[in-house]
């Protein structure tokens, strides 16, 4: 019976062959993941317990995995990373490197190719549009605009006109409102039905300037919507009055707690949106629509290149990947969460942000996600090359303490105006090392340990440190107890 079902085995390999079913090579990876344990599922059948001793066992295990080796060419990316996952889990000898290497140039040469046209040949921004992408604060580029506009008969020529006006005109102002609301539809077409952030809230989902959408929201906390939040943001992006967005708030795109932002992040990194300032991820109250530690942003990789003007991130969020966070404009990074992964921690202290003005991190609690040491945090504190950096906020962290005794002599510190350890642990044994040091922080205008651990000895030996020192909400430490504000 053995030595037939060892055959069986061998056979259902041979018929594992690379092919068009794409599940199948996840089948044939499972079995040699079973064949390697000794024991489970095999193609849907039981392994017998004494086919475990036998030598058949590493021979059709060998065989499998020189049939996944079969396969690895023809992996598309997403299996790839599907099978190099359960390859780790399962210890099987597959190197997928070379093949995530192809899928990976291939993503980063799109991506070029995409932002290439967008800045030089992209036919959906003309010279006169690519002037304003630029400079969005200049009058004078939207005038020209609104006068070739109007030549063509497109109503956001006059629309431009009145708004322009109506910055400083009350009266060109309402005179604009008007207008719009005339226009709205023929200005908007296909967003139409998305003109309210779709939570319940009735906000307005899109603010105008010049003629064009210039801020946004989307929201979509329902799984039955007639469109979700990533085909909005394609839709905002791909219509011609979502060229100059600034600023996008995205909030659920799906059920809370369900599912991530990745379809979002895609589009935006797909369509592009060479105006964009400020984009938050995560936007949303936690703890009254969701925990924090329950949702999920996604991988923000492609993010840095494809949004080349971007100054302003913020990322809230349980679950995300940072990636490798370069951009030569970003000058305000925020990131909340209630337990950051040692990545993303190592992925901050790495960042190459050379006009990086305002830094902010939540680093949470272990309970949620955080499972670094101090060692990941260390490397921001020893940077010497981000001359911009003025507010460093390292909060919500289990670490407060260690964190004090760095960033005494951090060459950071003293390009510093606002140093903000707020919500994290800080007990009066940190505020001493600080105090110890108090003429290493007098130059600072703002010192926050808000929300932390301190009694009022530990208060008072802040008092006078620097210009103003936030100390309100002091928590009691139950016996030696200590933890971060936000971590669930």
């Amino acid at each position: 019976m053995i030595d037939r079902y060892a055959s069986w085995i061998h056979g259902q390999i041979e018929d594992h062959a690379p092919s068009d079913d794409h599940d199948a090579v996840m089948r044939l990876a499972s079995a040699a993941e079973a064949l390697g344990g000794g024991g489970g599922m095999i193609f849907g059948m039981a392994m017998p317990a004494e086919l475990t001793s036998r030598a058949e066992l590493a021979e059709l295990r060998a065989e499998a995995i020189a049939m996944l080796e079969r396969w690895v060419p023809r992996l598309s990316a997403g299996a790839t990373d599907q099978l190099a996952e359960l390859a780790r889990r399962a210890n099987l000898p597959l190197d997928l490197s070379e093949r995530r290497a192809v899928h990976a140039a291939r993503r980063q040469a799109e991506l070029d190719e995409r932002i290439a046209k967008s800045l030089t040949v992209d036919v959906r921004y003309s010279e006169l549009e690519r002037a304003i992408v630029e400079d969005p604060e200049d009058p004078e580029s939207y005038l020209v605009l609104a006068d070739y506009l109007q030549r063509e008969g497109d109503p956001r020529g006059e629309l431009i006109v009145l708004q322009l006006r109506g910055e400083t005109d009350p009266a060109a102002y309402k005179a604009a409102q008007k207008y719009l609301d005339k226009h709205r539809e023929a200005l908007i077409g296909p967003l139409a039905p998305h003109q309210k952030v779709h939570d319940g809230s009735n906000d307005d989902a899109f603010i105008w300037r010049r003629g064009y959408i210039d801020r946004a929201k989307v929201s979509c906390p329902d799984d039955d919507a007639d469109e979700s939040a990533a085909e909005i943001v394609e839709l905002l992006l791909r219509h011609p009055v979502g060229r100059f967005l600034r600023e996008l708030a995205i909030g659920f795109d799906g059920q809370p707690g369900d599912g991530a932002l990745d379809g979002v992040i895609a589009a935006i990194s797909e369509q592009l949106a060479p105006s964009l300032r400020k984009l938050h991820l995560g936007d949303f109250e936690y703890p009254d629509q969701c925990e924090i530690s329950w949702f999920e942003v996604g991988d923000l990789g492609e993010l840095w290149r494809a949004l080349p003007r971007l100054q302003h991130l913020v990322v809230q969020g349980g679950t995300f990947e940072l990636g490798d966070i370069e951009h030569e404009r970003l000058e305000r990074l925020e990131v909340f969460t209630g337990g950051l992964a040692t990545t993303n921690a190592r992925a901050i202290a790495s960042l190459r942000c050379p006009q990086l003005r305002h830094l902010d991190v939540w680093y949470g609690g272990e309970d949620h996600g955080w499972d670094g040491s101090i060692q990941d945090i260390a490397p921001l504190l020893a940077r010497v090359d981000l001359p911009q950096l003025r507010h460093l906020g390292l909060r919500n962290c289990e670490l407060t303490d260690e964190i004090c005794a760095a960033i005494v002599t951090s060459p950071l510190l003293p390009q510093l105006a606002v140093l903000d350890l707020s919500m994290g642990t800080l007990s009066d044994e940190g505020a001493r090392m600080l105090a110890r040091q108090r003429d290493a922080l007098r130059h600072l205008e703002v010192l926050d340990v808000s929300k932390s651990f301190l009694s009022n000895d530990g208060r008072d030996s802040l008092r006078g440190i620097c210009a103003r020192v936030i100390d309100d909400d002091q928590q009691d430490d139950d016996g030696g107890a200590r933890y971060v504000s936000v971590s669930e």
